[in-house]
């Protein structure tokens, strides 16, 4: 006899749905943005040298296209990328307990 363990079932299941949101990306402006954990860790980064060097940023969407930010923009975008990933891991830490 196999025993099946519940909470198992319920983790697996949220982080594959967590990792299905992140992998889908998040639309800023009208725009489409990678938010894989990666992406996340290259926009934070590139946001520090925007800081403090006040120079524009050129990203790239989902679909390839170049987008233009100023330093500014590229500080709020980064704070998007960053909400978008809290609070999908929010939802995660629901399912986890919920379901």
């Amino acid at each position: 006899m196999r025993i099946h363990h519940r909470a198992l079932d319920r983790r697996a299941k949220a982080h594959e749905l967590r990792d299905q949101k992140l992998a889908t990306g998040f639309t800023w402006r009208g725009a489409r943005f990678q938010a894989d954990s990666q992406s996340r860790a290259a926009i934070s980064a590139r946001a520090l040298r925007a800081q403090r060097s006040g120079e524009p940023v050129e990203w790239r969407t989902v679909e390839n296209e170049q987008y233009p930010f100023t330093a500014e923009e590229f500080l709020a975008f980064a704070d998007a990328a960053d909400a978008f990933a809290e609070q999908v891991m929010v939802e995660t830490w629901a399912l986890k307990s919920g379901l």
